[in-house]
């Protein structure tokens, strides 16, 4: 969780703020390999996403996507 927050922090900045031109993709898995099959990381990364005030989506199951411009520096 702490290389997300760090990755996208890194990132961000270098937008300028500006919506809708920079992305990243977030590769968190679907969680078909944890214990009980049920993804752990993927609630953490998105509830952090939401906490942001992050536009983001779901490419797939496992990854998301993230509107770079719309973190708050």
């Amino acid at each position: 969780m702490e290389e997300v927050k760090a990755f996208i922090r890194r990132l961000a900045p270098g937008t300028g703020g500006k919506r809708g031109k920079f992305y990243a993709l977030i590769i968190v898995g679907a969680g078909h390999h944890s214990e009980g099959g049920k993804a752990k990381i993927k609630p953490k990364v998105e509830r952090w996403l939401r906490d942001q005030g992050a536009t983001f989506g779901m490419e797939n199951i496992g990854c998301f996507w993230v509107d770079l411009g719309s973190f708050k520096p």
